[in-house]
């Protein structure tokens, strides 16, 4: 039977052979030319085409990928220059010449100098004293000199001081706590929009603030430059729903909303000067101006809205508090040194202003006793591996802490209102390396045992925890529309709305 079989095989591949040899033999007068291989496989193409159209299969559409989304607000540059750009020109050194355009003896290299530097951004004066609206107005360096642009800049800032001292007169208010179950479903709701993304200052995120209008949205956005970015998603359908204003110097660390008076915007910064940016007054108010000299640079900045007094960690481990309502010209802080290292961040319990929490790059977060703080007199002590970036208090009953740390690690710090303090210990990446914003671990205002936190994994996403438990992870927040590591995030204090900053200055509003 397979002898057989093989007959039979040898027999049709004959067949076929003789067919083809007879096609090539009978082209016509189109094959000329060409070759017996060449005009075998013309034949083979029709034949194969002629089989697929008999076997009548249904058209499938090609449809293209989907495009970007478009960030709204600052772009790039829209003004060509007049002159075309020239072609690049190889420096002496580049050739491997001398100043003379003698050739560099073998092995040559350059001697290192250590010369602080800043990049390609100008070096600036600080902005000291009280700020009017023509001073706050913000134009692209390279066009300072545009006439047109900076009177349409302040134009801006004008319409915005009065769009914000309209909203703030508005409903607003803390939102009503809610059930970790329920939350689960509620967060699990938020997407992410195409006009929800734009690109609110020109570099890194350092801050965000969102305001407590429950009738229109307004983020706030602080940068490592020192300017004050605000997006107003609802306000306009072009790039006109940005605002630019600026207000510091240096990174802005600092970034918070006055509960009780909504008009005001609080701003700390690498400048070490601590802001109130009145809407009503028309102007941002230097609060404090930082002796860095007595006091060390200034790091972080909290508020408590109880005593309207303004708390500050310094660069050397101090921390200064300061009544805002005091003249700039004579306030005089009370200053404690409490940490070894930079405070990094500090903040003030919602249940009780005299509890104070501070994270520190020494390794700790300390709790403290606003009324008897020294150096060795802290509450509770815990420590972390390296240094901690963050920390935040549950928002309703301030029983927890949770803390962030570049030891890859985020803790949650229970039983703060009882005797026996509690430590629960989650892996998290938080290697953001050199060019991003260091994570901060946030909880939402409206629910007392869920934070979040940006997260290095991809597809891109942001991380929900939860407090109960071990500290389990119960959502991942992902959408086609957000595409980035949003190291910062803040939370509407009423309404369903996360918003997510990242280190090329752009916002992302999740509701």
């Amino acid at each position: 039977g397979g002898v057989a079989a093989k007959k039979g095989e040898g027999k049709a591949g004959a067949v076929v052979k003789k067919e083809a040899k007879e096609e090539v033999e009978g082209g016509g007068s189109e094959d000329e030319g060409l070759s017996e291989y060449e005009k075998l496989r013309k034949r083979n193409m029709s034949r194969n085409v002629e089989i697929l159209e008999s076997l009548d299969l249904p058209t499938i559409p090609v449809t293209a990928p989907a495009a970007p989304v478009r960030a709204r607000g600052l772009g790039p540059n829209k003004r060509a220059d007049p002159d075309a750009v020239a072609p690049r020109q190889r420096s002496l050194r580049i050739q491997g010449k001398d100043t003379e355009g003698l050739a560099l003896p073998e092995g040559f290299r350059e001697p290192m100098r250590f010369k602080p530097t800043m990049g390609e951004e100008e070096v600036v004066e600080r902005k000291v004293g009280d700020l009017e609206i023509k001073d706050l107005k913000w134009v692209d360096r390279r066009y300072r000199d545009d006439e047109e642009l900076q009177e349409k800049a302040t134009h801006r800032v004008t319409a915005l001081m009065e769009r914000l001292d309209s909203i703030s007169k508005g409903k607003w208010g803390a939102g009503k706590g809610v059930a970790e179950k329920d939350y689960r479903d509620m967060i699990g709701r938020l997407a992410v929009a195409e006009k929800d993304v734009a690109k609110v200052v020109p570099n890194r995120i350092f801050s965000l603030a969102v305001h407590p209008s429950e009738s229109h949205v307004l983020v706030a956005a602080g940068d490592k430059w020192g300017n004050v970015g605000f997006f107003e998603p609802d306000h306009a359908e072009d790039d006109t729903c940005v605002t630019v204003t600026d207000m510091h110097t240096r990174p802005v660390t600092s970034l918070v909303f006055d509960k009780a008076n909504p008009h005001r915007l609080l701003s700390g910064a690498y400048d070490s000067i601590v802001r109130v940016l009145d809407v009503k007054e028309r102007k941002s108010v230097a609060v404090w101006d930082c002796d860095e000299d007595e006091y060390g640079m200034l790091c972080s900045t909290a508020f408590d809205y109880t005593r309207q007094q303004v708390l500050c960690g310094h660069a050397q481990g101090g921390v200064s508090l300061l009544d805002v309502r005091s003249s700039s010209t004579r306030a005089k802080p009370r200053h404690v040194a409490l940490h070894a290292g930079k405070v990094r961040s500090i903040q003030v319990s919602p249940s009780d202003p005299n509890m104070i929490c501070t994270g520190s790059h020494d390794c700790t977060v300390r709790l403290w006793d606003a009324r008897k703080m020294t150096t060795a007199n802290f509450l509770h002590e815990w420590r972390h591996g390296k240094g901690v970036n963050n920390v935040d208090w549950s928002p309703i009953t301030g029983s927890c802490i949770v803390s962030t740390s570049t030891d890859d690690t985020l803790r949650i710090l229970g039983g703060i209102n009882d005797s026996k303090t509690t430590e629960k210990v989650i892996r998290h990446d938080n290697q953001t390396g050199r060019w991003l914003t260091p994570f901060r671990a946030v909880f939402d205002p409206k629910c007392d045992s869920a934070f979040v936190v940006g997260s290095m994994k991809n597809p891109r996403e942001v991380e929900v925890f939860s407090t109960s438990g071990k500290g389990e992870r119960i959502k991942r927040l992902t959408h086609d529309n957000f595409t980035t590591i949003a190291s910062i995030n803040a939370f509407h204090p009423s309404k369903n709305i996360l918003v997510g900053g990242n280190s090329s200055g752009k916002v992302y509003v999740w509701r």
